[in-house]
C-alpha cells in the first residue's frame, strides 16, 4: 500500500539519504594509514649502470595523490571515499574540515617534494594550480593599413594618366605600393 498523498512522513526521518560509512575521524585515520603505506611502498625508478650493463631499481618517494588515496581505500577496504571530497549538494559538509586538512597535507607534500627535486615541479605545480601564467598584451594605436591592390582595369585612360601624375608628385616609382594600398 502506498503512502497517502500530501503526507508529511519525510519530516519524521532521522537522516537524509543513505547513512555515511565513515565518520570524519575515520576518514582522517584512513588518510594517515595511506600515508604510512605510501612511505613503506616507494615508486621504483630503474637506472641503467653503463659499466656493468645492469639495471638497478631506485626507490623514489611516492607522491601523495588524492586519486591514489581513493584507489587505495577502495582496494584495501572496498569503501568509496571520493564523495566526501566532492561534497555534491552539501551532503558532506560535516567533512569539510577533514577534507580540507587532507588536501593541505597533500599540497604540502607535493610542494616540498617539488622544491627538493624529488617530484617533477611542473607536474606538481599543475596539480596545485600554481602554473606560471604570463599575460602578453599588445596595443596597436593608429590606423591599420592593408595592402590590397586596386583594380585599375575599370579606370579610363584619362584617369590612369591623372593617377600616374599624382604618383609622380608624391614620389612613388613605378610599381611601388602607396600607403593606401594603390599602385
Amino acid at each position: 500500500m502506498a503512502a497517502p498523498k500530501n503526507n508529511e512522513f519525510y519530516k519524521l526521518r532521522k537522516t537524509d539519504g543513505k547513512p555515511k560509512e565513515l565518520s570524519p575521524d575515520d576518514l582522517f585515520n584512513l588518510w594517515k594509514e595511506f600515508v604510512s603505506w605510501a612511505k613503506e611502498n616507494p615508486v621504483l625508478s630503474y637506472q641503467v649502470v653503463q659499466k656493468s650493463a645492469s639495471v638497478i631499481p631506485l626507490p623514489i618517494e611516492r607522491p601523495l595523490s588524492l586519486n591514489e588515496f581513493f584507489s587505495w581505500v577502495d582496494d584495501t577496504y572496498e569503501i568509496t571515499v571520493h564523495q566526501y571530497f566532492d561534497n555534491e549538494k552539501g551532503a558532506y559538509d560535516d567533512y569539510l574540515g577533514i577534507t580540507t586538512r587532507i588536501r593541505a597535507k597533500r599540497n604540502a607534500s607535493l610542494e616540498v617534494g617539488s622544491i627538493s627535486g624529488i617530484f617533477n615541479s611542473n607536474i606538481s605545480n599543475r596539480i596545485l594550480g600554481l602554473s606560471d601564467k604570463t599575460e602578453n598584451k599588445t596595443e596597436i594605436n593608429g590606423n591599420i593599413k592593408t595592402e590590397t591592390k586596386a583594380d585599375l582595369s575599370k579606370l579610363t585612360t584619362e584617369e590612369l594618366i591623372a593617377l600616374d601624375e599624382l604618383q609622380k608628385k608624391v614620389g612613388l616609382a613605378d610599381g611601388e605600393q602607396s600607403t593606401d594600398g594603390k599602385q
